[in-house]
């Protein structure tokens, strides 16, 4: 419809297009989603499965802070059952290496953020001695950036009252390391395991082409006659993301940092197709990326990491800025 509002969002719909949660609630809306997949990833489980055989009792807790990280758990966990001497068994029979219930996984605290990742764990059916503790937040207190996290992690007291032990960080090549610096400035000992690889698909430049074509005539998109335009979002998900897709566009919507001054560039034409578009981002460590490192303006951020938080955070932008029809 041409009076819909485009927008992208540079991820993969999960499990497909029509059953994403980003789609569910978009569709019913004035903004018209599309999605362009920019990364993938390769896990590499054989050193955590070996560390969830030798038991939890040297760990003082697990910190899983991606999908992915809960992912590549419930990964190893199944190769872990499905190799298993006692496989045929119930999978609740299945034991921990040392046969130590001591070091069940279920006996110290499992640290997150983000509704998805506790969720997928939730949701995993995972034998409970191999699985840590899982937090029970109320909805509004849930950590959804490091620094929400951090506190959690610190006012709880060690396990065995006396010292802590380390923590065991799970996590992707790409992660930034608010946290574990933070953790290191206050005397905690971490052990940081990499469980998946993060690359660029190769078809992203592509699919940028191909919606450039599919909207090449249509109005919402270029400058029409009246010298008008109606842009959509461009929706960022990691840092990570964001450097891909900034590596193949150009936006000409810069930030002086230190005036806090907004400044046009110039783009060559093959990059005006997205000048205006507004930017949108999940969460402040991608929000301070674009801004802070690649000095780009950011217009909305959700409050939650989430569909709706998505959709809130865009409105009522839209609604400021008196976009018509927005609902």
């Amino acid at each position: 419809m041409s009076d819909q509002i485009p927008i992208i969002l540079f991820k993969t719909p999960s499990p497909s297009y029509e059953l994403d949660s980003y789609t569910k609630i978009l569709s019913k809306t004035k903004y018209n989603s599309t999605f362009i997949p920019i990364l993938e990833e390769t896990y590499h489980i054989n050193e955590l499965i070996s560390i969830i055989e030798e038991g939890s009792n040297k760990w003082e807790g697990v910190i899983i802070t991606s999908k992915r990280g809960s992912e590549g758990w419930i990964k190893a966990v199944n190769e872990i059952i499905l190799s298993s001497s006692k496989f045929k068994k119930n999978k609740e029979e299945i034991n921990l290496k040392n046969g130590d219930d001591d070091g069940d996984w279920n006996k110290i605290p499992l640290f997150t953020i983000g509704l998805s990742t506790l969720n997928n764990f939730k949701e995993s059916l995972l034998p409970k001695r191999f699985l840590p503790n899982i937090i029970n937040f109320d909805k509004e207190e849930i950590p959804n950036s490091a620094n929400q996290l951090l506190p959690f992690i610190l006012n709880k007291p060690c396990i065995n009252k006396i010292e802590y032990k380390p923590y065991l960080i799970i996590r992707g090549n790409k992660s930034i390391e608010i946290l574990q610096n933070e953790l290191k400035l206050n005397k905690r000992i971490i052990k940081e395991i990499i469980i998946y690889k993060i690359n660029s698909r190769l078809d992203i430049n592509e699919n940028l082409n191909l919606f450039k074509k599919n909207n090449n005539n249509n109005n919402n998109y270029y400058e029409n006659k009246n010298k008008k335009f109606k842009k959509g979002w461009l929706c960022f998900f990691s840092p990570s993301g964001v450097e891909i897709v900034l590596s193949l566009i150009k936006l000409n919507h810069k930030i002086d940092i230190q005036n806090e001054i907004e400044k046009e560039e110039e783009t060559n034409n093959d990059n005006e197709f997205w000048n205006e578009w507004k930017i949108f981002v999940i969460g402040e460590t991608t929000k301070k990326y674009l801004e802070e490192e690649k000095g780009i303006k950011v217009n909305a951020i959700a409050d939650q990491p989430t569909p709706e938080g998505l959709l809130k955070a865009i409105r009522e932008f839209d609604e400021r800025h008196n976009e018509s029809n927005v609902t």
